[in-house]
């Protein structure tokens, strides 16, 4: 079989690269596509996966729509060169039509129900969509469910004593605590709010009673913030999450990966109600600590004493959690050989 996995977000690699590894191993024949997103080609270089980069991402909404029409080309040009037979990707707005273009099946990947523009586009024109049981939207005969979650892909199995060696290399031996901003820039993050300046400076002062304080942020820090800066190689990131007292941020996703490796995590994002995985593993598993606003979480951040007895608890939830849990790996890569 002749698979395309598109790759469009540094996530997307994690999520992939065993099921690559696993595919070839079988003999297949998989081509790889990256959208030039961060870091996303540099993973792809580690993880020793060959890739072909068909864009960069662009900054006005024109200049994605160009972008999305030159992927477009690109991929239909892929698949009837090399006799594509499934075209795989998370969000499937890059593939989906260009496989129906061309008859062949494509498999998106989604645990998004908010990111409207990219479904409409891509879910009409999916063989199958694949989603978490959690998802909160019926999606019909299309729609494939699986015991699991996009970010467990590559935690599932995470080295905790890699992990420590990493940290410690890194100098990371002292009680820390991470803030994560992200830049907003996606469509589905438009009605997203950063924490402004004055509450950053008070959400440093209040972590920092409790250790050091490391900030991981998309858009550039300003002067009086750089110190705090987290100066790491990206690729390294979950062992540092890992290692954290504590998490607070308004990334779902990094959010998602500190809960599920035992770090007490706190998002803040009016998108929550809107995604099934932040709704579920918050109110039903105790694994997020998630609020709407910044000023909901200051409300209850104040309250927060014992720090060290938390991270214990947050490591038990994490363990039963994922305890038996399926590979979602696994399940990626069986359902891409048995289309």
């Amino acid at each position: 079989m002749k698979v395309l996995i598109e790759i469009g977000h540094p996530a997307h690699v994690h999520f992939f690269s065993r099921c690559i590894r696993t595919l070839k191993e079988k003999g297949h024949q998989v081509t790889v596509v990256s959208r030039n997103k961060e870091i996303t080609n540099q993973l792809l270089e580690k993880e020793n996966i060959a890739y072909r980069c068909l864009s960069s991402p662009r900054r006005s909404k024109i200049g994605l729509f160009l972008e999305l029409f030159v992927r477009w080309f690109h991929i239909i040009e892929i698949i009837l060169k090399e006799k594509i037979d499934l075209a795989v990707s998370i969000s499937g707005i890059s593939t989906s039509f260009p496989a129906w273009f061309t008859g062949i099946k494509s498999y998106t990947f989604t645990d998004t129900e908010d990111a409207n523009l990219t479904n409409i586009v891509a879910f009409p024109f999916s063989s199958k969509i694949v989603t978490p049981r959690f998802f909160l939207k019926g999606l019909g005969k299309k729609q494939v469910y699986y015991d699991g979650l996009h970010e467990l892909a590559y935690l599932q199995d995470f080295d905790r004593q890699k992990a420590q060696e990493i940290r410690q290399a890194l100098g990371f031996t002292e009680p820390y605590s991470i803030i994560r901003l992200v830049s907003n820039d996606a469509l589905h993050d438009h009605d997203t709010k950063n924490l402004d300046e004055e509450g950053l400076r008070e959400l440093i002062q209040i972590l920092s009673r409790k250790g050091k304080v490391h900030i991981s942020s998309q858009s550039p820090l300003k002067h009086e913030f750089k110190e705090y800066e987290l100066n790491i190689p990206i690729t390294q990131i979950h062992a540092v999450l890992e290692g954290a007292q504590l998490f607070v941020g308004d990334s779902p996703t990094m959010a998602v990966e500190s809960s599920l490796l035992g770090t007490p995590a706190y998002l803040v994002s009016p998108r929550i109600h809107r995604l099934g995985n932040m709704v579920h593993l918050d109110k039903d598993y105790k694994l997020l600590k998630c609020y709407l606003t910044w000023s909901d979480f200051w409300t209850d951040f104040s309250k927060l004493s014992d720090v060290p007895g938390q991270k214990k608890e947050w490591a038990t939830r994490s363990e039963r959690f994922l305890k038996d849990r399926p590979s979602v790996s696994e399940f990626v890569a069986d359902m891409i050989l048995n289309a």
